[in-house]
């Protein structure tokens, strides 16, 4: 994306649109800050609709409510958070505060307060798994048409709240297989791709670098 791109997406040239922002930072970090506070605004409403569960129900319905009004045009669309560490600094640090900020309000939709005292460590592994799929639910909703959005929503939260095994079903994890084997000398060009995946998914495109990418293998680029 540039400012040239947007600036012909509403007609004005690059000179109009500077005159609101100098730099696509400026306004790729004010979209980060709208769409915060418009999922932020969802967020509060859920937190006032009873205990946790009722709370989470609440959240997912509004999130794909506010979704299904995108697909019909009755909602601007907000913006992917995935590449929200592609942000660098200073815009960086205008936009984490808020994110921050909408994550802890999710952290008060699945639990009550003396649960996030006595365990805080599980309650944010619960809000992460909430967010996380509802924020990534933009890729895969378009599959679906705008009136089948209540029936996907249902399933949503059933896997959310009851997990995949079926009733009464002795569902254990099994712990993976370790290669005892010592990881040979030189890295082959395999070794490279799970390295590369892990930092680009941490830290996005931006962010991962081949130098990085070598000094997780402890090699030379």
């Amino acid at each position: 994306a540039t400012l040239a791109d947007v600036a012909a997406e509403v007609d004005l040239n690059l000179t109009s649109i500077r005159h609101y922002f100098q730099r696509k930072e400026d306004l790729v970090a004010a979209c980060f800050l709208r769409s915060t506070d418009v999922l932020a605004t969802q967020v509060e409403k859920a937190r006032r609709a009873g205990p946790p569960e009722a709370r989470v129900r609440d959240l997912v319905h509004r999130y794909f409510e506010v979704r299904r009004r995108i697909r019909i045009g009755e909602h601007p669309e907000v913006i992917i958070f995935g590449d929200l560490r592609s942000l660098a600094e200073p815009y960086a640090g205008k936009v984490w505060p808020a994110f921050v900020s909408l994550f802890r309000q999710v952290r008060d939709v699945v639990a009550e307060p003396e649960e996030i005292d006595k365990d805080r460590q599980r309650v944010n592994a619960r809000a992460r798994t909430l967010a996380s799929q509802l924020m990534r639910s933009v890729f895969w909703l378009p599959e679906y048409e705008p009136g089948e959005f209540d029936r996907v929503e249902l399933r949503f939260v059933d896997i959310l709240l009851n997990g995949l095994a079926a009733p009464g079903v002795d569902y254990r994890v099994r712990a993976a297989h370790i290669d005892e084997e010592e990881p040979p000398a030189k890295p082959s060009r395999d070794a490279f791709l799970p390295a590369a995946t892990r930092l680009i998914n941490h830290q996005g495109y931006r962010g991962a670098s081949v130098e990085r990418i070598a000094k997780m293998l402890n090699v030379t680029k």
